[in-house]
């Protein structure tokens, strides 16, 4: 077993090919481009929610990172490293895009998920950053997808969001959004349920699919 770090440079416009056996269990492997200009982008394929955020959370400002899913992810997992139970007792959201991080995140027909029981607001995934989301697959069958277990209940009053904008730029180019919670419907109860919450910032949807409680938005 050979462990190593040397650097390849990949020419923007022509052919890099990397021969050998590539070993990636319990670990990740990263490809950066550079060009003249200096613009960087690095490229990474994840399988678990741990490795996810520590991606995007060790993205320089300034630079790109493209994220593609090597396997589905359940952002409940995060609580097993800790991520979660290290904020409030009632976390505000799941998986952070920082302000200043710029993240490319392609599905690649995997999955992005969590059921949890709301009992305040919550988003699963909250943007401040520029967050652009594609599915490379061929089927475009790649999710996003949050489920609210706790909507129904008369007792408190909460809205819960699959993926919540504050700030951010996001764009969407194609996958599956959805939101699978129920509604709730007493008066005394103000429940908001989304898949997208355009909050502050800019959204832009070019393509796929949105859904909120199995109802697929129309999108013009």
């Amino acid at each position: 077993m050979n462990n190593f770090s040397t650097e390849i440079f990949v020419e923007r416009n022509k052919i890099t090919t990397i021969k050998g056996d590539v070993l990636t269990e319990g670990g990740n492997v990263s490809v950066k481009i550079e060009n003249a200009l200096g613009e960087k982008v690095t490229i990474n394929m994840v399988d678990t929610a741990d490795d996810l955020q520590e991606i995007i959370n060790n993205t320089e400002d300034g630079e790109s990172a493209n994220i593609t899913l090597g396997g589905d992810i359940d952002l409940n997992d995060l609580l097993g490293a800790g991520i979660l139970s290290t904020r409030a007792a009632e976390p505000t959201y799941g998986l952070l895009i920082p302000a200043g991080k710029s993240i490319v995140l392609d599905l690649k027909g995997f999955t992005i998920s969590q059921s949890k029981e709301c009992k305040a607001s919550y988003s699963m995934i909250q943007n401040n950053g520029n967050l652009t989301i594609i599915d490379s697959s061929e089927a475009k069958s790649g999710k996003i997808s949050f489920k609210d277990t706790s909507a129904g209940d008369p007792t408190f009053g909460w809205g819960s969001y699959t993926i919540s904008n504050y700030g951010g730029t996001l764009v969407v180019e194609n996958g599956i959004i959805e939101h699978l919670g129920e509604q709730n419907t007493a008066t005394e109860v103000k429940h908001m349920i989304c898949a997208i919450w355009q909050y502050s910032g800019s959204t832009t949807i070019n393509g796929g699919t949105v859904l909120n409680r199995g109802l697929e938005l129309e999108l013009s």
